[in-house]
């Protein structure tokens, strides 16, 4: 999926999503934190700053990546997060990573 994102879409994230990356690997794998830092130097993404928006999501730590999203206005967002997943947007559209891969694949067979 991920070459998927890097060969065919712009990356967004947000610095919020990259500091959670890396308190994840240094929590749980401070030996990969080198490899995380040199993932992310070579994937480039782009940063999304902070944003507002007036749709609200029911957990309010996702609210940040939510407002991030909109008003970066970005097409889809791709997430497995149940906040998220009941979310009824037209624009970003919301999205498991199965749903992105099998609707990319659609797309690509016409």
């Amino acid at each position: 999926m991920l070459r998927l994102v890097l060969d065919e879409h712009d990356l967004v994230l947000t610095d919020w999503i990259i500091g959670e990356l890396r308190a994840v690997a240094l929590r749980k794998q401070p030996d990969l934190l080198p490899a995380l830092e040199d993932f992310l130097t070579r994937i480039d993404p782009e940063i999304a700053p902070p944003g507002t928006s007036s749709v609200s999501i029911a957990d309010p730590a996702d609210q940040p990546i939510l407002d991030a999203a909109i008003s970066a206005e970005v097409d889809v967002l791709v997430s497995g997060d149940k906040h998220f997943l009941s979310l009824a947007l037209a624009r970003p559209s919301i999205v498991t990573a199965r749903a992105f891969l099998d609707g990319y694949a659609d797309r690509q067979a016409d």
